[in-house]
């Protein structure tokens, strides 16, 4: 299976996770941040709460296949729609403009099915990301601090991260920065090209220095 794009740290792949991911090798860590359900205009994805509702077992299914420590970023009003975590990471979001029942909304969680074996060098399990405004064309981008503090909590140097909703490649510039070996998968190749762009950047920064 041809990649779309590679680095010397990582492959990016074009099409439907869920057709893509049986052909990949094990991975150390699946870190991701799938649709939500909230109706987003996505082109190739049908974004409503009850597709979203049949997808999340078959995401699951796959995710805990590629690696004994999934980190999903799911949104507070799916919670209860993934199954049971072992652990929740609160993800502080200074300064967000979102809403809650009891006014503004500063946190999200990030669901963790980790091996029982397996222990974070990090101890902490709260982490701020704050959103910056960016031109990526994504309709919801996560913060390039996401991904850092997720990689930090969750992964070491040279392993392997695969981000099955890549996006606009926000956990694959990470990896670049922090020298983790990443796979993305990607369903829209409007997107693939903004994350190829993004990394690229990445690279040519990292080479300055």
């Amino acid at each position: 299976m041809k990649p779309y794009y590679e680095t010397e740290l990582g492959r990016l792949y074009h099409g439907d996770c869920l057709e893509i991911m049986p052909h990949l090798e094990p991975v150390d860590l699946v870190l991701t941040d799938p649709p939500y359900g909230v109706g987003f205009n996505y082109k190739q994805y049908d974004d409503t709460k009850k597709n979203h509702a049949m997808k999340i077992g078959q995401w699951f299914e796959a995710f805990k296949k590629k690696s004994n420590i999934v980190a999903v970023s799911c949104g507070i009003v799916n919670i209860w729609k993934w199954p049971q975590a072992d652990w929740v990471l609160c993800w502080h979001k200074p300064f967000s403009v979102g809403h809650s029942p009891f006014g503004a909304n500063n946190w999200e969680p990030v669901l963790v099915y980790i091996d029982k074996g397996r222990r974070c060098e990090r101890q902490s399990d709260y982490f701020n990301a704050t959103f910056i405004k960016n031109n990526n064309k994504h309709p919801c981008p996560k913060p390039i601090a996401w991904a850092f503090e997720g990689l930090r909590i969750l992964s070491k140097i040279n392993e392997i991260i695969l981000d099955p909703f890549l996006g606009s490649g926000t956990t694959a510039v990470a990896c670049e920065r922090l020298n983790r070996r990443w796979i993305g998968v990607e369903i829209s190749e409007k997107y693939c090209e903004i994350a190829v762009k993004r990394i690229e950047n990445e690279r040519k920064q990292l080479k300055l220095f």
